[in-house]
């Protein structure tokens, strides 16, 4: 093993060990405000139950309104390999609407500017992992991420959202000799 780390320093980083992280839905916020979100969901995104036995978010067919949701970036995040994704399984509650979600993501060392990740693929009725992936964007160990999620029009079918969690690419201990 010595002989194969031969020219990498304490600094450089070998492939990283995926770690995944489950992130609670309960966490989002409604995004114009920072307000709590609520099981009254005539008017925003809010909490309700699915199937009898299940609890998620959900904007209510023809619901347009932005939720947002604070992540930390870990402190045993392998900024060398730089890879993020946060993970949503979320589906439609009918067939009929097809809709993506629209998504902005702004670390808090500058707030103004849009990191752009690609839209949640077209939802359907059937639950499944959408990936929203935030790597490659100089993410450090600490970073604080804002996502805003703004689902497209969806007249006749409710969006729900079962579940979350971020996957990333881990040293295993702080990245920063300071934190240690």
């Amino acid at each position: 093993m010595k002989n194969q780390l031969r020219g990498i320093n304490q600094w450089q980083s070998l492939p990283g060990i995926k770690v995944e992280k489950p992130l609670p839905i309960r966490e989002f916020h409604l995004q114009s405000d920072g307000s709590t979100l609520t099981t009254t969901i005539t008017t925003n995104p809010g909490f309700d139950v699915f199937e009898t036995n299940l609890v998620g978010l959900t904007w209510a067919a023809a619901k347009v309104v932005a939720a947002g949701y604070t992540i930390q970036v870990p402190h045993d995040y392998d900024e060398a390999n730089d890879h993020l994704i946060v993970k949503v399984k979320c589906l439609m509650s009918g067939a009929t609407d097809t809709p993506t979600i629209a998504i902005e993501a702004f670390v808090d060392d500058d707030p103004s500017t849009d990191l752009a990740p690609d839209a949640i693929t077209a939802l359907s009725a059937t639950a499944t992992w959408k990936e929203i992936d935030l790597s490659g964007n100089s993410l450090t160990a600490g970073d604080i991420v804002q996502l805003t999620f703004t689902p497209a029009t969806h007249g006749t079918d409710a969006i729900e959202v079962y579940g979350m969690k971020m996957e990333y690419k881990s040293t295993l201990v702080a990245y920063s000799k300071s934190n240690r």
